[in-house]
Order: C-alpha cells, then sequence, then structure tokens
C-alpha cells in the first residue's frame, strides 16, 4: 500500500534480517524497501537516493558499527529516523546511540507487533523505546545530573523556539505541539531544525535529554 512506512534493514545475521523482514511483511502498515549486512551498503544506498523512512540498525557489526552508520548516516541525510536494534540493554550503549542521533532503541526480540508499534511511534514523532530501556534513559540522564547545569539562555533559542522545546519535553508530538501553538507542522519542523543546531543536538532523543540534564523545565 503506498502508505505504508518504508523500512530499511541494516544487520549482519542473514537469519535476523531474513526473519525480520519475514514477520514486518506481515503488517500491511509497512513495507521492507531493502535489507543488508552492513553500514556501509546502507550508506551507499541512502547516498543514491533510495532513503527509507525508518531504518533498523543492529548496533554491534564488523567493519562499521551500527552507532558509527548512524553518526554517517545522520550526517548525510538528517530525515531518516534510525532505530537501533540490539542485544545490549546497558545504559552506556544506549547513550552512545543517542549520541550518534539514532531515535530510539529496541532490545532484539521484541515482538513483531511491538516492533511495528514503536516503528509508527517514530514516524509520529514519539520516542521510541523498548520498556527494558526506559531505566537506562533516566539512568542515562541522572548520571549527569552532577555536571554543572547550563542555563537555556545561553543557547540563544528564541522565546518560540523554547516553547517548542519544553512541549517536546513533555511528550509532545510535531502535529500535537502545532495544534497548541497554532502553526503548520511545517513551522514546528524549522524551530526543530534551528533547535538542533543551537543545542548541537543530532535527535529529537538527544535534544530532550539535554533539557532534563539541564533541568530547562
Amino acid at each position: 500500500m503506498d502508505s505504508a512506512i518504508r523500512i530499511g534493514i541494516v544487520d549482519d545475521s542473514d537469519a535476523v534480517r531474513l526473519n525480520l523482514k519475514r514477520h514486518l511483511e506481515e503488517f500491511s502498515s509497512v513495507k521492507v524497501e531493502w535489507s543488508v549486512s552492513n553500514g556501509s551498503a546502507a550508506i551507499d544506498l541512502i547516498c543514491k537516493g533510495s532513503i527509507p523512512q525508518v531504518l533498523l540498525m543492529d548496533v554491534s557489526m564488523p567493519e562499521l558499527s551500527g552507532i558509527e552508520a548512524t553518526s554517517e548516516i545522520r550526517k548525510i541525510c538528517s530525515e531518516v529516523k534510525i532505530l537501533i536494534l540490539s542485544v545490549y540493554d546497558d545504559s552506556t550503549t544506549f547513550l552512545e546511540a543517542i549520541k550518534a542521533g539514532a531515535y530510539g532503541y529496541l532490545i532484539k526480540g521484541e515482538k513483531p507487533s511491538r516492533i511495528v508499534q514503536l516503528i509508527r511511534d517514530a514516524v509520529e514523532d514519539r520516542f521510541p523505546l523498548s520498556p527494558e530501556m526506559t531505566i537506562h534513559a533516566l539512568k542515562a540522564v541522572s548520571d549527569s545530573s552532577e555536571i554543572e547545569k547550563t542555563p537555556i539562555e545561553e543557547f540563544g533559542l528564541t522565546n518560540r523556539e523554547i516553547d517548542v522545546l519544553k512541549l517536546l519535553v513533555k511528550g509532545g508530538t510535531y502535529k500535537s505541539i502545532a495544534d497548541q501553538l497554532f502553526v503548520s507542522p511545517r513551522t514546528i519542523r524549522t524551530h526543530m531544525e534551528n533547535i538542533y543546531r543551537k543545542l548541537s543536538a543530532h535527535s529529537k532523543a538527544e535534544a530532550v535529554a539535554l533539557a532534563v540534564r539541564n533541568s530547562w523545565f
């Protein structure tokens, strides 16, 4: 179907790629456009214009790790939403992934229906996260709580950009934020691009983490 969410899969395990593709193809709301065994191949496809809406990225791969590939892909294509798919559920790997620009973090073994829901969450500008990772997400923030906080004023955000970021921290989507501020979702996306640039953030998750860590709201 034309409205199906376009998916790319990157995993060095043939079995994982085939099983994941087979399970996802049971749902009409998503469409696997391609699956490759390494980050370099994914980068090549994206550079050639084959850009999925959501990319499921294995974290541990030879040559180019999922985190390294995520960082490179975000540099050349900021619109693709990369979800890390991993067996690791520690806060260190999670934080590295978010800093690299990952949009969410899924633990391998999630039910296919849950993976599809998390994919949908990513497209709808929510923060896709396996339940097991919630505590690590909180820990990643709390571990930095003793670091000297930086006032939000030092980042040069406009009042409207601060309003957008505050609503984002509260869990708002681009559409819901647009409705509350009586503007279009496109305007919110423009504000978010400016926020990312000013905060030197690569993803929604990183911007939210920065706001929480510095107790801005």
